[in-house]
């Protein structure tokens, strides 16, 4: 418990203190025929600007590490054979937020 703790404070303080300096699309939204939203446009300029701030976006075969996925399965784990102490994501920061 501890070291969930601890962890999603680390990530609250990281996002608390992340500032994102992208500046805002001329997106093009696609409807279908019933006025749903169903992609999105984004110019080559803004698209090709957007990856060079965001890097390794464009990798979609990037291999994820080994220690990653180890990490993550172990998460999985945890997760199944605790599950009836999950709670909702969302409710967990922000409790977690309240006490900081």
């Amino acid at each position: 418990m501890l070291q969930r703790s601890l962890s999603i404070r680390l990530f609250l303080e990281k996002r608390r203190n992340t500032t994102y300096a992208l500046s805002p699309m001329n997106l093009q939204y696609i409807t279908d025929s019933n006025g749903l939203p169903t992609g999105v446009f984004i110019p080559i300029k803004e698209w090709n600007d957007l990856k060079t701030r965001l890097k390794d976006f464009d990798q979609e075969g990037a291999e994820i590490p080994e220690w990653h996925k180890e990490i993550v399965r172990k998460r999985i784990e945890l997760y199944k054979n605790n599950i009836e102490e999950a709670i909702d994501f969302d409710a967990a920061l922000d409790d977690i937020e309240k006490g900081l």
